[in-house]
């Protein structure tokens, strides 16, 4: 059975919070059994297990679901509120509405906005200010969370119809055939989105 590995430049981004706030990085890698160098090795990856672990040590040290990444913490347990709170709804499309209406409630960095076109739903992500995001990793792990939690709730992967970015290409290409299932990511893009077929928001949950 093939390890799944995670490339070094997510483990750095992820610590880009706990760096901000005087961490010692590399006691937070050594407790999760990551070689500190991979810090100064950008073509290294390491197993999902540890880094998972990484995610959850970050998370409940800062007490913050985002790990400091956004310019105001997400305190733990605001994940599972929002997620419990659409989960009553009978399709992904009413889901997927009524959470994007309750992450704008929070500050959280991003302004949430569903567009619809003649066969496309666009989820967009504005910053709320020039310095409320931290880096790319949280942009893309937004994107991402709400694409898996909606393909949970349909019981079934929801297709990607494109993900847009508004930063330049990023040095670690590769790894979004894996984050987005393969779909288009265009760059320097006006806005950050990720959009799916009007069919997919007519699944049941």
């Amino acid at each position: 059975m093939k390890t799944i590995t995670i490339s070094s430049a997510y483990v750095k981004q992820t610590l880009d919070g706990a760096a901000a706030m005087g961490y010692d990085l590399g006691r937070l890698l050594r407790e999760c059994a990551i070689p500190v160098q991979i810090l100064e090795n950008s073509r290294s990856r390491i197993e999902a297990s540890c880094y998972f672990q990484l995610i959850s040590n970050l998370t409940e040290l800062l007490n913050d679901e985002a790990m400091g990444l956004l310019e105001k913490p997400q305190r733990v347990g605001l994940y599972q509120l929002l997620c419990n709170g659409v989960i009553h709804n009978e399709t992904v499309g009413a889901a997927y509405r009524e959470m994007v209406q309750y992450t704008n409630l929070f500050e959280n960095g991003f302004n949430h906005r569903l567009t619809s076109g003649d066969s496309l739903v666009s989820h967009q992500i504005n910053r709320r200010s020039t310095d409320s995001v931290r880096n790319p990793y949280i942009v893309e792990t937004t994107l991402m969370t709400y694409h898996r939690f909606h393909s949970w709730l349909a019981g079934q992967r929801i297709p990607i119809a494109q993900v847009t970015l508004d930063y330049a290409p990023t040095d670690y290409l590769p790894e979004y055939r894996y984050l987005f299932f393969g779909a288009p990511v265009l760059f320097n893009q006006p806005v950050c989105s990720i959009s799916y077929q009007k069919s997919s928001f007519r699944l049941p949950n």
